[in-house]
């Protein structure tokens, strides 16, 4: 972590990842382990939580209920991942999404995007008001 200008500690890292297997998960005194997962998020700004497991089956579904209700109004996004492959795959598609010349793209797209919407809905209002229907300036 890093001194703000305020004195206030914030997080130095923006995107961190935290891989957990449901395996690992403890039965039984999950205060440790939620002890933790805490303090990585007191760390890092934007905290993601990759649970693996093959499936998921009543126990699995339990461990995620546990971490969104524990971890509720959090920084944590938590991410359930099957395999290897989809472990990787989420790591990559986040890290390119937060990226600054990314994020500066997407951002870019969607402004345009905007405009473009509003520009289109204006003229398609404009034409369905019709003012001018019925007067000698309709032609």
């Amino acid at each position: 972590m890093q001194r703000s200008q305020s004195g206030v500690w914030e997080p130095k890292i923006c995107v961190a990842f935290m891989l957990i297997t449901t395996e690992e998960f403890p039965e039984t005194g999950c205060e440790e382990f939620f002890n933790k997962i805490e303090k990585f998020i007191q760390v890092h700004r934007n905290s993601f939580l990759l649970l693996q497991a093959p499936a998921y089956g009543a126990r699995e579904l339990k461990i995620v209920s546990e971490l969104q209700n524990r971890f509720f109004g959090s920084n944590l996004k938590i991410l359930p991942v099957h395999s290897n492959g989809e472990t990787v795959k989420g790591v990559v598609t986040i890290a390119k999404a937060t990226s600054k010349p990314h994020m500066d793209r997407l951002q870019e797209r969607m402004h345009s995007a905007r405009a473009d919407i509003i520009k289109r809905s204006h003229e398609t209002f404009l034409k369905n008001l019709d003012i001018f229907k019925g007067s000698p300036l309709s032609g």
